[in-house]
């Protein structure tokens, strides 16, 4: 691949400049974009964390735990696992005796 032309270099950087005029920049953009949908792809236990590590650009899946755990303080299978275990929490059978089966609060 050769040289980029002129035209887009001038474009990368009025992106920088205009990103830098907010107090931002591309790569922790990039970081806010991967971490929202990162969030929500541990809670889906049928993704495999090398997938979604693949899916967010990442070469490996280690790049991908070590950059989930700077955003959230936790790998992604402790996420996963806190997710299934919310999941569980709420089913009915959680619930005590007195709440199960029943519709929006004040109906029964």
């Amino acid at each position: 691949m050769g040289p980029l032309p002129l035209k887009v270099w001038g474009a990368i950087l009025c992106l920088h400049r205009r990103l830098a005029a907010v107090g931002s920049g591309f790569r922790q953009l990039l970081d806010e974009c991967r971490y929202a949908f990162a969030q929500q792809s541990p809670d889906n236990s049928a993704l495999e964390i090398g997938r979604i590590a693949e899916s967010l650009g990442y070469a490996a899946p280690g790049a991908f735990t070590r950059a989930f755990q700077r955003w959230s303080g936790t790998t992604p299978a402790a996420w996963r696992a806190r997710a299934q275990s919310r999941a569980t929490d709420r089913s009915p059978e959680s619930l005590p005796p007195a709440r199960r089966g029943r519709g929006r609060p004040g109906n029964g």
